[in-house]
């Protein structure tokens, strides 16, 4: 993960939650990038739209975020 995604997530730019807090998943859909799953949160008692990335490297991470 780059450092200023890390410093991003410390900061509270951005939120961070554990996979095991998300039940009934989804897949709803597959880009350049990842897989959307939709999933419902126990923490915020909703479902949601979730991005999982294939590989943990800049030119993804580059590509997902100007999605």
């Amino acid at each position: 993960m780059s450092n200023w995604f890390k410093v991003a997530i410390e900061q509270k730019y951005i939120t961070s939650f554990e996979y095991d807090s998300f039940q009934n998943w989804e897949e709803i859909g597959r880009g350049g990038s990842g897989t959307i799953y939709s999933a419902y949160s126990r923490d915020i008692e909703k479902t949601i739209a979730l991005k999982s990335l294939y590989c943990d490297d800049n030119i993804s991470l580059n590509n997902f975020i100007k999605e």
